[in-house]
């Protein structure tokens, strides 16, 4: 089967329950259900999507030096800004969005404090004031329907509001392509041919070698498999130790 609704290269996919998500130079994020054979759009007219991520029903993009967190319903709930290059990588682990970027950085996102938290409230209820008047208007059935789905939307936002830039850790010399987590280890690739080991503290442990640039990383059990420029796939320890090299 081949799916075509795009005009433009693809460069992230991402999969949940039926559904298969794409991302794509041509702005836009695809929702497929494939056993229904029905597709969505999410527009977004300024930004090439570049890495998709889906954790808790939310999707996660990420783009020109920005990160947008998206309901599946297509709403933007949040756009997370800190970085200066393309945000080229994503994970999340628990409470934390952990992202790379062509600036040669990892940045962790983290719930904000108390006083952020009472000044986005208060925007955000002015919003919620404006949207009240509007689908006021509408014809009930209309705005019973609009009302479940902001009730929705307000929850989950609720949630992504408090999240700021909490950390960034300077230690790859070159754009950082890959990150996994693995325990409470984060796990970096970078075009500056290191595969990179820090806590979640920021400390950096260990440093594995590569040959050329490393762009997709996975982790199995206590094994790093990692995919570079050279074409091959190497498997490494946690010591850092490469036990095996597929060409």
């Amino acid at each position: 089967q081949t799916l075509r609704e795009h005009s433009h290269m693809i460069f992230a996919l991402a999969s949940h329950k039926d559904t298969l998500l794409s991302g794509s130079y041509d702005h836009t994020i695809k929702l497929w259900n494939l056993r229904e054979k029905f597709v969505k759009t999410f527009e977004w007219e300024v930004d090439w999507i570049l890495v998709l991520k889906v954790y808790n029903d939310i999707i996660f993009s990420g783009s020109a030096s920005t990160i947008k967190i998206w309901n599946f319903e297509g709403e933007l709930l949040r756009t997370l800004e800190g970085h200066w290059g393309w945000v080229y990588s994503l994970a999340v682990h628990n409470d934390t969005i952990i992202s790379g970027s062509m600036d040669e950085t990892i940045k962790l996102w983290c719930p904000m404090s108390k006083e952020e938290r009472k000044r986005k409230d208060a925007q955000r209820e002015k919003e919620k004031a404006r949207r009240e008047e509007e689908y006021n208007r509408k014809k009930e059935e209309a705005r019973r329907e609009k009302e479940l789905r902001r009730q929705k939307a307000e929850k989950t936002r609720k949630t992504y509001e408090k999240y700021t830039l909490k950390k960034t850790f300077k230690g790859h010399s070159d754009e950082v392509y890959a990150i996994a987590v693995h325990k409470d280890l984060i796990i970096s690739g970078s075009r500056d041919r290191q595969i990179k080991l820090c806590t979640l503290t920021g400390r950096f442990i260990r440093t594995l070698q590569g040959d050329t640039a490393v762009y997709a990383l996975a982790i199995h059990k206590d094994t790093i498999i990692s995919g570079s420029q050279d074409k091959t796939i190497k498997l490494w320890t946690l010591e850092g130790r490469c036990v095996k090299s597929i060409v």
